[in-house]
């Protein structure tokens, strides 16, 4: 077993193939955000209506637009059509439409909008001008779960869908254009994303706005779409107009995002209703003795002896995988670490292991970080682990690579500004292994622990509900060719996710955490790209109106 961290650099390692994911799609919401050249608003209108969700397919080669739209047509005709007609009248009218990548295409070739927009508005006399969000990502919940024994949820194909009806200027939003909106695909690296920001449930005091509400970011980025119209990712704003209610749309103007923020109307309630994480732990949580950067120098043992950072943990996974009946192989280990006034404000809590623990330590300031080198070696690089320094989108993948030659640990103060203070002394580690890889080997003992997973409930297709979660990733992936279906096979297995929104991404969720009041307390940020991680939220009956 020795030096078996070097293994978790395999990228095998930590993308567990057969790890099922959780969906990807938009959320809107009863409150609304500004356009890139006005400040964003917050606000809640009487006119305001909202109608989202998804339609979600297996076989989507086997299908034509006319398929798609006429699914839409029987969810538009569900609608109250006289409040629906009403409501039409004096009011800004927005769609935001997200596709998975099979359907990427539509988006901006042929007549497919135009058509889901004429089947949404039919001959609508106050629908004139209507404004669309655009957006590819990697996939799609099934529809309205309502049994979550498993914390696996297998990723569909399709469209999510959110109509939005507001008065004139309350639709706004925090839209970010791109830098260069003349041609993105110019630069490969330029990756767009949709936030949910989740304020916290607390009473607003007159005094005081949405932004200065405590308050939670959830980005998720979006599919990689290089392969399917040249663009590094798609989210686009398109506006449409036509002449009568008979002619078709025609696009008058669009522009590419860089960014899309939503706040939503779940108060909170995402991290308080369901939230999954399939990791188990393997280590106790350990005060880290010495530590630079992203890497672990030293850790501080049970006994209080100063032990390589990476000692317990190789013997741990050796030990894990025994006593599953499972040779040793390549596995995702993740860190998660405690800044040391959070462990320390509450021993008695963090020390227990409950189901939510690693979902309350990071609402608590703590983060996670896969594993991604280290064990073995000799000198000074002997015991260190090398964590993954990547915790905001777009900040890249920098990290302190011990390994290279000339990469000494002696350049303190260049590796603290490269990468913070990640695994500073003073603060603690725990080591959780990814599970649900090894859970589908033939043989394998079910593990000792239960590791964080969705709590089953049933979900009301009455009431909005929003799912966010992360997906093994697909690049190294062989594609395989499409699965043959009769359009008419391919048309009876379309399903409706009624007021069901959710958005599943291959690179993770990415959390931001910031206290509006408390200025002078930097913002919290960590990264959950455990393929199975998601957090799931449903709207109660008293948040809508």
């Amino acid at each position: 077993m020795k030096g078996i961290c070097k293994q978790l650099v395999a990228g095998l390692l930590l993308r567990p193939k057969y790890l099922q994911s959780v969906p990807r799609v938009t959320l809107i919401s009863k409150q609304y955000y500004g356009s890139a050249e006005r400040p964003s608003r917050l606000v809640k209108s009487e006119k305001s209506w909202r109608k989202q969700f998804s339609i979600t397919t297996g076989s989507p080669a086997s299908l034509k637009p006319n398929d798609i739209l006429s699914k839409i047509k029987e969810v538009q005709s569900s609608f109250d059509s006289e409040q629906y007609t009403d409501l039409l009248a004096n009011t800004e009218k927005t769609v935001v439409i997200l596709s998975t990548p099979s359907f990427s295409t539509w988006l901006e070739n042929g007549p497919f909008i135009p058509n889901l927009l004429q089947t949404i508005f039919p001959a609508a006399p106050d629908a004139t001008e209507v404004e669309t969000i655009l957006g590819v990502v990697d996939g799609l919940a099934p529809p309205n779960i309502s049994d979550l024994e498993s914390d696996r949820i297998t990723p569909t194909e399709g469209f999510g869908i959110s109509i939005i009806l507001s008065k004139p200027g309350e639709y706004q939003g925090e839209r970010r254009l791109k830098q260069s909106s003349v041609d993105s695909r110019s630069n490969p690296t330029d990756s767009s994303s949709i936030t949910v920001r989740i304020h916290d449930p607390t009473v607003v005091e007159p005094t005081k706005t949405a932004q200065t509400q405590k308050h939670s970011d959830i980005t998720m980025p979006l599919a990689n779409t290089t392969f399917r119209n040249g663009r590094t990712s798609t989210l686009l704003e398109v506006r449409w107009k036509r002449s009568s209610p008979e002619s078709q749309y025609e696009q008058t103007g669009s522009s590419e995002l860089e960014s899309l923020t939503i706040s939503d109307t779940f108060s909170g309630k995402l991290f308080e209703n369901s939230t999954s994480i399939p990791l188990e732990p393997i280590t106790e949580t350990r005060h880290v003795a010495s530590g630079l950067g992203n890497i672990v120098r030293t850790l501080t043992d049970a006994s209080g002896k100063e032990i390589p950072a990476s000692s317990e943990l190789e013997a741990s996974v050796v030990s894990y995988l025994s006593s599953r009946g499972l040779p040793e192989q390549t596995v995702g280990v993740w860190a998660l670490v405690f800044p040391g006034e959070v462990y320390e404000s509450d021993l008695g809590k963090w020390a227990k292991d409950y189901p939510t623990r690693v979902w309350d330590a990071i609402r608590n300031g703590a983060s996670l970080h896969r594993v991604v080198s280290g064990g073995g070696g000799w000198g000074i690089k002997a015991g260190l682990l090398s964590l993954d320094p990547e915790t905001q989108f777009g900040s890249g993948e920098a990290r302190y690579d011990f390994s290279q030659s000339g990469s000494a640990l002696d350049s303190d103060a260049e590796q603290t500004r490269a990468l913070g203070q990640i695994a500073k002394a003073g603060t603690y580690i725990q080591f959780l292994i990814a599970h649900q890889q090894l859970d589908q080997i033939a043989g394998a003992i079910p593990p000792l622990n239960k590791a964080e997973q969705l709590e089953p409930r049933k979900v009301d297709s009455t009431t909005p509900s929003i799912l966010l979660g992360c997906i093994p990733s697909t690049i190294d992936d062989i594609p395989l060719p499409p699965l043959e279906m009769s359009g008419d096979e391919a048309r009876k297995g379309l399903a409706v996710a009624y007021n069901q929104l959710s958005i599943l991404s291959e690179k993770g969720l990415y959390l931001r955490r910031e206290d509006a009041e408390q200025t002078n307390i930097p913002a919290h940020f960590t990264r959950v790209d455990i393929p199975g991680g998601a957090i799931r939220g449903q709207m109660g009956q008293e948040a809508e109106s």
